[in-house]
């Protein structure tokens, strides 16, 4: 995988009226092909199998649907299509658990080295909303042949 971007990920989440925050700046590889947009990335998660690395995988397939899915020790695949609800599987370490998820918003501003993504969803259990959740991903390119010097006196 080309390092070719980086990557910035807020997911803003409330859960009974408390609101938490997770940001994630990374590299990743942008890559446009066939119509679809990929940003492609490892991410590292606490596990039973400590700090194993996951690929995190967002497809944009057009300006209403994004797939966002989780390789490696516990996968998980996210359907977010605007103004249609689907289920989520997601691996725990007690087992696997399906999720509803309701899609009210998506923004999609794709360039050709650059993307803005911005995802409003709601995901319940049984019926019962669980969580309302904002998405915020930004995709810049990485600028090349750049050296980092430290000066130490």
């Amino acid at each position: 995988m080309e390092k070719n971007s980086i990557i910035s990920i807020r997911n803003n989440q409330i859960i009974d009226s408390e609101k938490d925050t997770i940001e994630l700046t990374t590299v990743g590889s942008y890559v446009r092909k066939n119509g679809k947009c990929y940003v492609v990335y490892e991410d590292y998660k606490d596990s039973p199998q400590e700090n194993k690395t996951l690929l995190s995988i967002i497809k944009v397939q057009s300006p209403n649907l994004i797939i966002i899915s989780n390789t490696g020790p516990l996968k998980s695949r996210l359907t977010l299509e605007r103004n249609k609800r689907h289920y989520c599987r997601y691996e725990t370490e007690f087992g696997p658990i399906t999720m509803g998820v309701y899609t009210r918003f998506i923004n999609c501003d794709l360039k050709e080295s650059s993307a803005e993504i911005n995802v409003l969803y709601y995901m319940d259990m049984n019926a019962d909303v669980t969580s309302i959740n904002e998405i915020s991903i930004s995709v810049k390119e990485k600028i090349k042949n750049v050296k980092c010097v430290n000066n130490v006196d």
